[in-house]
């Protein structure tokens, strides 16, 4: 029988089905919307599951049914819904696509062929996200299918990891995260929101969860170069009068324009007076200036980002410890590699002696490690000052910046937490770290610095398994 026909003899029984565990479609669309953007348009590639869309979060989306009668069975707002099939991706090409949402991988006649063919029409911020049951309890679902207490689909491909892995390489995807969710699908007040949100969060216990949420984006060859983008350096200043000249003599033009936003967080020396005596000397780059807050480097970087007007911000450190010589390598792999973020790292090449405290020096090996669990991505550096993101980026990791337990003075984990929460592609550069010249280190007090970042570490954890 014809897979389709298949699915219209059956679709009284599949509705029933999916009636009885609404409750497990609910929680499914909770995990949903932690993934996808706030109103999203979506691509939805079904498998008699469109009763989903009920719970999620969407400005517009289009969906891909097995049979288009499962459709009708949605009771949400059908303006914002489009019946799509397959092969009619192409007539929307031309509409932002923020997310993919897939549930019939374990259905679908060629998943290399679906993957790639959504892959040539979608850009490269959109996310896939893969639904698929978890192969362990297959045994048990047959179990169940025999006796009535589950839907038997009249086809199923056996999703793993492995596969998913292999999918990606066949089909030009970066595999982002992979989210298991559902231990206990059935609504009993308190037990379930204990059982789900807690417990199935945990190490070992998770890999016993009902389905997992894999998380991909396209890899593009891309067409953009740097000259194709304007960039603003933010240069935060705390008492550094003797190294602003050192950073305007190093600096260069980048891109098609470049512009150094100075941010003097309300010095007691004279960095306001060096700055100004540059803007009256203003060569292949703007110069600007604006008053920080005077609350931390964190806050003061992220005042330069939103008064900048580039199309790419870069946080350099005005004691000029990594060279701005450096910078046009990570620009180039931003744009070029199509990444959202890059950081440097110090602990590739060797430093200069004296160029770190060793408590310093410790405490960035210890954090770099639980970030890296954390995010689920090796990290060698968290606290290098030297990031670069595109602004369209940051308006998207500012909304979760002073959300994780208690302020990030320095603004590193925000950034990086936030880049996570969104799943942004982040790329890690090897940058020659020298010894400051003048002034000293403002990362004093390396005690309760890091009981604080080990707070943060904390909240992180557990906020990006939710």
């Amino acid at each position: 029988m014809d897979y389709k026909e298949y699915y219209k003899i059956n679709i009284n029984k599949r509705i029933s089905f999916i009636k009885k565990f609404n409750y497990f479609y609910k929680l499914l669309g909770d995990e949903i919307n932690r993934v996808i953007e706030t109103n999203s348009n979506l691509i939805f590639f079904s498998a008699g599951h469109s009763k989903l869309v009920e719970h999620i979060n969407f400005q517009k989306v289009y969906i891909s049914e097995i049979i288009n009668e499962f459709i009708s069975y949605i009771t949400k707002d059908k303006n914002k819904i489009t019946i799509i099939d397959n092969l009619s991706l192409k007539s929307i090409k031309n509409k932002h696509i923020d997310d993919v949402i897939i549930t019939s991988l374990e259905y679908a006649e060629n998943p290399i062929k679906l993957l790639k063919y959504i892959n040539k029409n979608v850009g490269s911020d959109c996310k896939i996200n893969i639904i698929t049951s978890n192969v362990f309890w297959n045994p048990l679902f047959q179990i169940f299918e025999k006796f009535n207490l589950k839907f038997k689909h009249p086809r199923r491909n056996l999703i793993t990891s492995n596969f998913i892995h292999n999918l990606c390489f066949l089909s030009e995807y970066e595999l982002l995260a992979q989210k298991k969710i559902i231990i206990f699908p059935f609504k009993i007040p308190l037990l379930s929101q204990l059982l789900n949100n807690i417990l199935a969060k945990l190490p070992l216990i998770k890999h016993f969860c009902l389905a997992s949420i894999f998380i991909l984006k396209p890899i593009k060859k891309n067409t953009h170069k740097l000259k194709d983008f304007s960039v603003s350096m933010i240069v935060p200043c705390k008492n550094e009068e003797k190294n602003i000249k050192n950073v305007y003599s190093s600096l260069k033009k980048f891109g098609k324009g470049t512009e150094v936003l100075f941010g003097d967080d309300q010095s007691t020396d004279d960095t306001k007076k060096e700055i100004m005596k540059l803007m009256r000397n203003q060569q292949d780059f703007k110069i600007r200036y604006y008053e920080g807050p005077g609350i931390s480097k964190a806050q003061n970087v992220y005042k330069g980002f939103e008064i900048a007007k580039g199309d790419i911000l870069v946080i350099h450190d005005a004691d000029n410890t990594v060279s701005p010589d450096e910078l046009n390598f990570f620009l180039n792999t931003l744009v070029e590699k199509n990444q959202n973020l890059v950081i440097g790292t110090r602990f590739v090449y060797p430093m200069e002696e004296g160029a770190m405290k060793k408590s310093n020096y410790l405490g960035n090996i210890l954090f770099s490690y639980l970030y890296s669990i954390i995010i689920q991505r090796k990290i060698t550096d968290t606290l290098c000052g030297t990031k670069i993101v595109f602004k369209k980026d940051w308006k998207k990791i500012k909304k979760y910046c002073g959300s994780w337990g208690i302020e990030d003075k320095w603004g590193d984990f925000d950034i990086l937490s936030g880049a996570r929460k969104n799943y942004m592609k982040i790329s890690e550069i090897p940058v020659n770290y020298k010894e400051r010249i003048e002034e000293e280190s403002k990362m004093t007090n390396t005690f309760i610095n890091g009981i604080r970042m080990l707070i943060i570490c904390i909240n992180s954890f557990f906020k990006l398994r939710t």
